[in-house]
């Protein structure tokens, strides 16, 4: 939260369960790790997986730019740079270098901006970033997304439309790529799941197991017989 803070510099919480979703990906890196180890050592590994650990993880540059000084003075990199509310939606509109720019002063005509000295870099610029925003602020706010695509397009300025998940979802690039699939979930109904962005296995997603669907199925391939399956159960070592 620290580090996602918003312009007045208030920490903003993350609208996602990160914290598992990272753990989940990290622990599925360390059990691929720990099969390739056995592989090659034939020595088993005990893989263990920290919330704590895996947010440091996660975050590691961030913890090491901070402490190394490198953030003491937290703000945009550059100006213009922010979100800007057009006609019917928002969308972000930025400027890197002088040539980026000079691609938004032509494109908006403000040709003013152009010879003006307190944005001839930008380091000036950011001095000067609430002026900026403002007027373009006024220039975008007439405008649909479409028109303003269209317009930041032909002069190649930076820009992106700021979309919902409905967007994403329905968005050319996510149908070509076959992104989002619809699983029909036991006890639940149809589910949108997004596919993984390595493609390795074909066909489509299946529903996700009940709790020990296949637990008799698991350890009868182990070697296990039914009287030591039921063992376990009594014993609530597995469900199924």
């Amino acid at each position: 939260m620290h580090t996602n803070r918003d312009a007045g510099g208030t920490p903003q919480r993350i609208g996602l369960l990160l914290a598992d979703i990272a753990a989940g990906v990290y622990a599925a890196q360390a059990c691929t790790a720990a099969l390739l180890h056995r592989t090659r050592t034939a020595e088993g590994s005990h893989v263990q997986i920290s919330l704590f650990n895996v947010c440091c993880a996660l975050q590691s540059t961030v913890f090491s730019e901070e402490l190394a000084g490198a953030q003491a003075a937290r703000q945009t990199v550059s100006a213009p740079n922010g979100i800007f509310d057009a006609a019917d939606g928002k969308l972000t509109i930025l400027a890197l270098n002088n040539e980026q720019f000079l691609r938004i002063c032509k494109a908006f005509g403000l040709q003013h901006w152009e010879t003006d000295p307190r944005f001839a870099s930008n380091a000036l610029r950011l001095e000067h970033k609430a002026l900026l925003h403002a007027e373009l602020s006024r220039k975008v706010a007439p405008q649909s997304l479409a028109q303003l695509e269209a317009l930041l397009g032909r002069y190649q300025v930076l820009h992106a439309r700021v979309r919902e998940g409905r967007d994403v979802v329905e968005h050319p690039q996510a149908r070509h790529l076959h992104t989002f699939q619809t699983i029909e979930q036991p006890g639940f109904g149809p589910l949108l799941w997004a596919a993984a962005p390595w493609a390795c296995h074909a066909g489509a997603a299946q529903p996700a197991p009940r709790i020990g669907e296949h637990s008799q199925a698991i350890l009868h391939g182990l070697g296990l017989d039914a009287q030591e399956i039921a063992a376990l159960v009594a014993q609530q070592v597995v469900a199924v």
